[in-house]
């Protein structure tokens, strides 16, 4: 099983990383400096912090996997960008757009603007929760987090420590004087987001040893657990749909959760998670999309796909042949440049996409080849 597990990354991997890197803004005279270039228009500028943060993920993994300088740079580089991006109030402008590089600030960002997002299968409107977005600020400030952890981790001695670490701590400040007592905070507020709130809080708990993060990550924490079925199944948000995308994504928060508060209640959630989902694939490696609405923009993303890998790294050994089965699936579905398109029937590569199938991989070397 592992010979196959190495073929299989050793042909995916060196085109993707090489077509991911290709698309990384590499001009330190430009704004988006350290910024995933866009291939789809998502925003009305070509890099945002929303397609760059999992990218940073993956170089800082692969670091800890080879510990090549180069994978280093590249992480640097990438974090340094969403450090910039950052407001000084210690969120970032909405997950969705409106990056501050483009000259977006409090007064000019308004709260609930839309985008008519032109996609290959038609338009799709991507509203802007808010410009103050907790979610992107969870995600983001998280990344920042696991820098700080493998420079002090290396005693690595670099200028922009002391940056990182004002970076984290107001963001994880923002996110804890947003919150209420509840739990509960304006706007959208699915599973997935609050599972990402929770894991900034349980991560500023740990690295500035303060109670006052940990108390607001516990009450969230047990709602994310409470939400999910009896089948194992996480609904997106307490209305209920079903999205792999978004199960995958809690799955993945809640193990990061369990790596800095190790609780049966969250592993048990875990393993019933990932049986459902692995119960839902398909003998080729796909999933059964029978459960998303037909209207449903996410149905069939590959990035899901990467999730799932994501999601499971941790639980190889459980899981092994039916992440095997997946990782041929995606071989099947890799360009010539070496990136991935958005679906599994589209055709031209997408530097988002080609990030979070990074990630995945980044995960799955670090766990396996490298350990």
């Amino acid at each position: 099983m592992k010979g196959e597990w190495e073929r299989l990354i050793e042909s995916i991997f060196p085109p993707l990383e090489s077509f991911v890197r290709s698309n990384i803004c590499w001009d330190e005279n430009n704004p988006y400096y350290g910024g995933l270039l866009e291939t789809i228009p998502l925003t009305p500028n070509p890099a945002w912090s929303h397609s760059s943060y999992q990218v940073a993920d993956a170089y800082l993994r692969l670091y800890e996997a080879y510990s090549n300088e180069k994978y280093w740079r590249t992480a640097r580089v990438i974090v340094n960008f969403l450090v910039r991006e950052q407001t000084d109030a210690g969120c970032w402008y909405g997950y969705a757009g409106y990056p501050k590089s483009a000259g977006w600030n409090e007064k000019n960002a308004p709260p609930g603007s839309k985008l008519n997002v032109k996609l290959d299968e038609g338009t799709v409107l991507d509203i802007i929760r808010s410009p103050f977005s907790i979610f992107g600020t969870a995600l983001y400030s998280k990344v920042i987090a696991n820098a700080i952890i493998v420079v002090e981790a290396r005693g690595k001695k670099i200028k922009d420590l002391e940056k990182w670490h004002e970076a984290f701590i107001n963001a994880a400040e923002f996110i804890r004087c947003m919150i209420d007592d509840r739990g509960y905070w304006v706007g959208g507020r699915a599973w997935n987001q609050r599972a990402a709130v929770a894991v900034t809080l349980f991560t500023a708990s740990k690295m500035l040893g303060s109670e006052r993060y940990l108390k607001k990550a516990k009450i969230i924490l047990d709602q994310v657990l409470k939400a999910q079925l009896p089948s194992g199944e996480f609904p997106y948000d307490e209305k209920g749909g079903r999205t792999y995308h978004y199960h995958c994504l809690t799955i993945s928060l809640l193990h990061q959760i369990y790596e800095i508060y190790p609780d049966s209640s969250i592993s048990k959630a875990i393993i019933k998670g990932l049986n459902w989902l692995w119960s839902m694939q398909r003998d080729n490696g796909d999933f059964d999309w029978s459960i998303h609405s037909p209207k449903d923009h996410k149905t069939g993303l590959l990035s899901t796909f990467a999730l799932a890998l994501l999601a499971s790294a941790p639980y190889l050994r459980l899981y092994e042949e039916p992440i095997l089965k997946l990782l041929h699936f995606l071989a099947t579905k890799q360009n010539r440049d070496g990136g991935f398109p958005r679906k599994s029937n589209f055709k031209n590569s997408d530097t988002v996409t080609s990030g979070y199938v990074l990630l995945a991989l980044a995960e799955l070397i670090k766990r396996t080849m490298h350990h």
